[in-house]
């Protein structure tokens, strides 16, 4: 299709549609006859074609190598289809319009003419015909909200373009229309749609013609090719696209909007790799179909997710020619769906599609860190998503009160978090059966459950959670290792629970818990310092649980009982000290105003 062309017609479409059937008959009073050919009442649309392109004057435009219209012309005549007819109709429509002056006033008469020519006929409607008819449609939609979406070859030009090529290849040329046509053209109008709503919401965004054409091919023919051949599957399928295909179109567009550079690179492959997505993602939708809400949601979720891996990093989704290059794709919608299945709330619906997400991006950007490790991006991905639902779970359903601590977001974070560190220290992740990453998820989790009295925050969490993860980085067989006979015991959960149990003793205690300030900011800190200090020397940490207990709470029962005297800042470098003391295997001594002064002053 000639895209002068395609845009011509469309723009005759919009400007018939926003015209009153008064103003337009009130337009055509006053024309000075600019087509009186085609107004004659013998008017024969291949008889006005032939005669058209024969005179002297148009015959360039159908015959020669560099004649724009040639496609649809044959030695003297236009050919015999139907959709030839109607191109080169627009075409003398439009050659007309340009020698008349007034292209813009030329619009909406030669519309009405072409879409009376279209209109009650017996024959079926050439694919020419459908697609501008159809595009003009949608353009109506969005041209009142931005004039400008079909002037100046802007983006809307280029899309719609995009579209109506793509459109017009799924088409038979007789223009027949079944099931698989209308299917094509409802899938593309979806498309388009989006397109030209993703063009108002970002203005910025650099459109390639070829690269549009490309995206849309790859995305909506893998789409029409798998359509079933039973009326009842074709059904369901049709259904299918109805319920997903508006927002999957808007998320790929965003996608693309959202990573330029990547998609206007030079080989088309985030585009192939988009189309990959796409189609795995309505494949595992049909397995058992959308019956509810949130797995439509999660799956969206999840494709969005896919989808940004797959920009910047598409040959992760294009596999190696061996598999239909789908086949890993929807392997992977299969195992994140299974994994939002099976966790309890809150992490079966969107808190596990934002980690899920979080895990895609982090570590499938990062692909290449883990390679050659025996175990795939996708499934190291995955386990750790397990690990997060799975003992964060567990945690909360233990202490039910910790997950009035925690918003959605920071569920999240708390995944985030630990993720930025595995993708920058993979060794965490792989070479080992008790990965490190898997050990600060147990820890804090198991950490969790002890703090019934909800002296934490939730931010306060995270925050414990960003040192932890930065110490098993830098130390991964340490404070973090997990005990393959007992999983549930890693060093920093135990160290960091004994800290909150030791706080948490004074609350017993009327007349001390209000002037306790072992909680919130101090308590937090307090944490933090024990897993710096321990994370070089696990052996002491390990031997001096006990005495870590002792002093924690004989530390805060002295500042309660002179909390005129002393508040959190003398708690901190008291504690600072005299865990120092501990860990090099020296008793505490037994605390009075003397020998707190002594160490405030920097005495041991």
């Amino acid at each position: 299709m000639n895209p002068s062309l395609i845009i011509f017609g469309i723009q005759s479409v919009v400007r018939l549609g926003r015209m009153s059937s008064d103003a337009l008959e009130q337009q055509a009073r006053d024309d000075k006859a600019i087509f009186p050919e085609i107004k004659k009442p013998e008017f024969n649309k291949m008889v006005f074609v032939n005669g058209f392109f024969n005179k002297d004057e148009n015959t360039k435009y159908v015959t020669g190598v560099n004649a724009p219209y040639r496609e649809y012309w044959e030695g003297t005549a236009s050919k015999r289809d139907a959709n030839s007819l109607d191109a080169l109709f627009t075409a003398a429509n439009k050659i007309t319009a340009e020698r008349g002056g007034n292209l813009n006033q030329s619009l909406a008469p030669s519309a009405a003419v072409l879409v009376k020519q279209w209109d009650h006929k017996s024959e079926p409607l050439s694919p020419w015909a459908r697609v501008i008819l159809t595009a003009g449609d949608i353009a109506l939609e969005y041209v009142a909200i931005n004039p400008t979406i079909l002037g100046g070859n802007g983006n809307g030009e280029k899309l719609i373009i995009a579209y109506a090529m793509n459109l017009s290849a799924l088409l038979q040329d007789n223009g027949k229309f079944g099931f698989k046509e209308g299917f094509a053209q409802r899938l593309s109008a979806m498309f388009l749609r989006a397109g030209l709503k993703t063009i108002n919401d970002h203005p910025e965004w650099v459109v390639s013609e070829e690269h549009a054409v490309t995206l849309i091919a790859n995305t909506v023919k893998p789409l029409v090719d798998a359509l079933p051949t039973d009326i009842t599957s074709q059904l369901k399928w049709q259904e299918l696209a109805d319920a997903l295909m508006g927002p999957v179109a808007s998320a790929a567009l965003q996608t693309v909007a959202n990573h330029q550079t990547a998609f206007l690179g030079s080989d088309f492959a985030p585009e192939k790799a988009v189309g990959v997505v796409t189609r795995a993602l309505f494949l595992e939708a049909a397995k058992d179909g959308l019956g509810d809400e949130f797995t439509k949601e999660g799956l969206l979720g999840l494709y969005t997710a896919a989808l940004g891996v797959a920009a910047e990093q598409p040959l992760l989704f294009l596999g190696d020619g061996s598999d239909p290059e789908d086949k890993f794709t929807q392997e992977l919608f299969t195992t994140f769906m299974t994994i939002l299945k099976d966790s309890p709330p809150p992490f079966d619906k969107e808190v596990g599609v934002a980690l899920i997400g979080a895990s895609l991006e982090a570590v499938g950007s990062n692909a290449h860190r883990f390679t050659g490790e025996g175990k795939p991006w996708e499934q190291a991905a995955a386990d750790i998503v397990k690990s997060l639902t799975t003992n964060l779970s567990s945690a909360i359903t233990i202490n039910k009160n910790i997950k009035n601590v925690f918003s959605k977001s920071q569920l999240t974070e708390f995944g985030r978090i630990v993720l930025m560190h595995v993708v920058q220290t993979p060794r965490m992740l792989l070479g080992t059966k008790n990965a490190a990453w898997d050990g600060v998820i147990v820890a804090i989790a198991n950490a969790m459950k002890v703090d019934d009295k909800l002296l934490l925050t939730g931010d306060d969490w995270l925050q414990i959670v960003s040192v932890a993860s930065e110490e098993a980085a830098a130390n991964p067989a340490r404070l973090f290792k997990l005990d393959v006979n007992n999983p549930d015991s890693v060093l920093a959960g135990e160290l960091i629970s004994t800290v909150l149990k030791s706080a948490s003793k004074i609350l017993l205690t009327p007349d001390l818990s209000a002037r306790t300030v072992l909680y919130g900011k101090t308590l937090r800190e307090s944490i933090i310092v024990t897993l710096r200090a321990t994370s070089g020397n696990p052996e002491a940490a390990h031997a001096s649980i006990s005495k870590i207990d002792d002093l924690v709470t004989e530390l805060n029962t002295f500042v309660a009982r002179n909390s005129e005297r002393y508040g959190n800042k003398e708690w901190m470098r008291l504690f600072r000290v005299l865990l120092s003391n501990v860990l090099d295997g020296r008793s505490t001594p037994v605390l009075d105003t003397d020998k707190v002064e002594e160490l405030l002053k920097g005495g041991l």
